[in-house]
């Protein structure tokens, strides 16, 4: 005979309850138990008809289960274990009354104790042929009888086991018992275990729900920070998942969202980054999954839709505009007589551009022929004009005016109708206004033109181009369709001479400042165009002719900004060398919270270089973001860079126990991340590993070890020196490796001043060396020689 379960219990939706609570309500359902139908667990003897006792107790949910502490109630519950009795004709028992009762954490140690007690009795008593009812009723002087190195055996088993007990999930255990010959149930079948019942309030087994995100869509490159509220979940197991499906529904694609256990808020939120798709050069949109998902049992949560967007690399529209087509200068020819007729033109035209280069709309008055003639006289229309104004000045002396024979003017009431309307007056008056304007537009005309050829003649003896230039220069704040002036457009489009002559001609204005500080539609001065495309030259010729290097792009960066960000030394050094310029604007967080440190210790080249200019400028290493709270030593330690962090804290004194919003320190993050490298640099240089995130004096708040991502990070926290890995080692070995020697050398000054727990002598004991401490005590530089030794051992 065999015992079978041919009905488990339901995995999730059930609550467990402490004594103080109260019975459940309700009993285990079964697992396929619905509204309609309600199940409960069952089980079945086969192959044997007659009486059978079955027992019932909590296990772990464990590939080898142990004896759980929690306890069943309800009816035909006793010492939270369930007996009953079936048979002799139906063989299946079923059990719908079943609670579960939750034990407290400090009782835990004191219930295995007793259940691994009466478990052995019942062995015992199994195995010696005595009826169970007889050792229940006999309990007591068994107990006393019981050899006392069994009870401290059984004692310090259940202390330890009851450090790593999981208390949000349980298993049913059934036992089946058939009568001996002397009709006592001793004859035990093998047990059989049923799935697993979770906490239906536990974080580790809740239902997992994603509530709400502040984002669906992202770009394909990965990295955009999604804010996630959810409902209960462990900081420590639990994991965003993205992944794709094919048209069958096969996953063809997972990625994992970005985050540390610090990012996880009160168990309710989440703050991740983005996986980047596993096709970065996506020309449309993609739609993917994303859902929640437990470490400790793969359990997921509805998914959700999010959308991966094409890339959007050229966010400052650079190279968007360096694709347009090249012009030529046959594009500027024009039509009619400044175009196709102007290449007809004499030698002598050529050789003099006053007389005849402009043709017959141009300057007609200024044009005399050889016998000294106006040219307007020949022509019919200027003719016309020139009647119409003797005529007119000629009426307006006529004697008609005056009483005949006399002088004296007559009454206007009395003199003879002339016979021209006042209109006709009028318009005569304006007509011979526009005539003049048009001779004075002529001579302007004639006049320009002499100072073109003028320039154009000293262009072709120097080559100089800022001859014909010069005469243009008001033309320099005109923008094109994007915005850009013509020192955007030069700088876009590297033409360093073309920038630097139009600078020279835009300094002979009085509205220089203006110009060189205009702005395009993206908010960027040519300065930050120049930074953007790390054009130094550009960057230089810019800062001379006084360009502002505080003005804000559209993203709320200055130039300082920029030049942290892609981690440009020498573009950074001019940019703050430029003029005397305010601390407090320049040091100023953008529209992402983050400050020019932020951005330096993020970059990927230059990284050192650019934070030693800010720290010589009085930048603020310590200033903390606006989103999260944390400094630019918190980034380093997230980024899991161990030279930048060396940096941050040896050259530009980063302080260690700068705190988020939430608290943490940065051996908070490192220790969340199972980062043992870091964590071994921020402890030999002082930091606090016993640091909280809530004030002096309160019990309530995390240290780095609460948030310990392995027993190696929780020994080296608690100064236990670390065993020899070899895989470890090789990775530190790298990363030392990378230290340059100035870095190197000012991390040896740091420590080699003996400073109790923050010296180089902590450094040798959390990196298993005290061995040789006093070989390398009285050597010139123990720190130097120290991290020699580590790197080969």
């Amino acid at each position: 005979p065999y015992l079978e379960i041919i009905e488990n219990p339901k995995s999730r939706g059930f609550r467990f309850r402490y004594t103080c609570e109260g019975p459940s309500h309700g009993g285990i359902p079964g697992g396929s138990s619905d509204k309609n139908k309600k199940t409960f667990p069952a089980v079945k003897i086969c192959n044997y008809q007659g009486y059978a006792r079955i027992v019932v107790q909590l296990v772990t949910n464990e590939e080898n289960p142990r004896l759980h502490p929690h306890s069943l109630v309800g009816k035909q519950c006793q010492n939270g274990i369930c007996t009953v009795q079936c048979g002799p004709k139906d063989m299946t028992a079923t059990f719908p009354n079943l609670g579960i009762q939750h034990v407290t954490k400090k009782n835990v140690a004191t219930i295995l104790e007793e259940r691994y007690i009466a478990a052995e009795m019942q062995l015992s008593s199994i195995n010696d042929g005595f009826p169970q009812e007889v050792q229940r009723n006999i309990k007591g002087e068994i107990l006393i009888v019981f050899r006392h190195e069994d009870r401290k055996r059984i004692s310090v088993k259940a202390t330890s086991e009851a450090k790593s007990i999981d208390l949000s999930v349980v298993r049913l255990m059934f036992i089946a018992y058939l009568p001996d010959s002397n009709g006592a149930f001793t004859i035990m079948l093998k047990p059989v275990i049923s799935d697993a019942i979770f906490d239906s309030k536990a974080p580790n087994a809740a239902t997992l729900k994603i509530c709400r995100m502040d984002c669906n869509a992202g770009s394909a490159s990965g990295g955009d920070e999604v804010y996630l509220l959810c409902d209960k979940v462990q900081k420590d197991d639990i994991q965003v998942v993205f992944s794709e499906e094919d048209m069958q529904g096969n996953n063809i694609w997972e990625g994992y969202g970005n985050f540390s256990p610090t990012d996880v808020h009160r168990q309710f939120a989440i703050v991740f980054r983005t996986p980047q798709y596993r096709d970065v050069d996506i020309k449309q949109p993609v739609n993917v999954q994303v859902q929640l998902r437990r470490k400790s049992d793969h359990e997921v949560s509805e998914a959700k839709p999010f959308t991966y967007l094409p890339n959007k690399s050229d966010l400052e529209l650079i190279d968007r505009k360096r694709r347009k087509p090249m012009p030529d200068f046959v594009d500027h020819l024009g039509n009619g007589n400044t175009g196709g007729e102007g290449s007809k033109t004499t030698t002598r035209q050529t050789a003099e551009p006053t007389e005849g280069t402009y043709g017959p709309h141009y300057a007609p008055q200024a044009q005399q022929n050889k016998n000294g003639t106006d040219h307007h006289n020949k022509t019919p229309g200027f003719m016309y004009m020139n009647n119409l104004t003797i005529s007119t000045q000629q009426y307006n002396t006529q004697d008609e005016e005056y009483f005949p024979g006399t002088r004296i003017p007559m009454p206007r009431n009395v003199r003879p109708h002339t016979g021209i309307p006042q209109v006709v007056l009028t318009f005569l008056l304006w007509f011979e206004q526009q005539v003049n304007h048009f001779y004075l537009l002529q001579a302007l005309t004639k006049k320009w033109a002499e100072r073109n050829s003028t320039a154009l003649h000293d262009y072709s003896i120097t080559g100089d181009v800022r001859m014909l230039l010069v005469l243009q220069r008001h033309l320099t704040s005109i923008r094109d369709h994007s915005g850009d002036s013509v020192l955007h457009v030069a700088v876009i489009h590297d033409q360093l001479e073309v920038l630097s002559s139009l600078l020279d001609v835009v300094a002979t204005l009085d509205n220089k400042q203006s110009i060189v500080d205009a702005i395009n539609k993206q908010k960027q001065t040519a300065l930050q165009v120049a930074v953007l495309t790390d054009n130094v030259e550009a960057v230089i010729d810019l800062i001379k002719m006084g360009a502002n290097p505080l003005i804000l792009d559209s993203y709320g960066n200055h130039s300082i900004h920029v030049a942290c960000r892609h981690g440009n030394a020498s573009i950074l050094y001019h940019l703050l060398n430029s003029k005397q310029l305010d601390i407090m604007q320049m040091d100023m967080k953008n529209h992402d919270g983050l400050g020019c440190f932020h951005l330096a210790a993020k970059a990927s080249q230059g990284t050192r270089q650019c934070l030693g200019l800010l720290k010589s400028n009085n930048f603020n290493v310590n200033m903390a973001d606006t989103k999260s709270g944390r400094t630019a030593l918190h980034l380093a330690v997230e980024m899991d860079n161990l030279v930048v962090a060396g940096c941050l804290i040896s050259e530009c004194d980063a302080d260690m126990e700068a705190a988020t919003y939430e608290g943490y320190t940065p051996l908070h993050v490192a220790a969340s991340l199972g980062l043992c490298e870091i964590a071994t640099l921020l402890l030999a240089c002082g930091a606090d590993p016993d640091a909280s995130t809530s004030p002096p004096g309160s019990e309530n708040g995390i240290t780095p070890a609460d948030l310990a991502a392995s027993d190696q990070m929780r020994d080296l926290l608690n100064g236990i020196k670390l065993p020899f890995n070899p895989k470890i080692t090789q990775n530190i070995f790298s990363d030392i490796a990378q230290l340059d020697e100035i870095l190197r050398l000012k991390l040896c000054k740091l420590l080699n001043a003996e400073r109790t727990g923050s010296d180089w002598l902590a450094l040798a004991e959390r990196l298993s060396l005290g061995s040789i401490v006093t070989f390398i005590r009285h050597s010139e530089n123990p720190t130097n020689t120290l991290l020699d030794n580590y790197m080969v051992s």
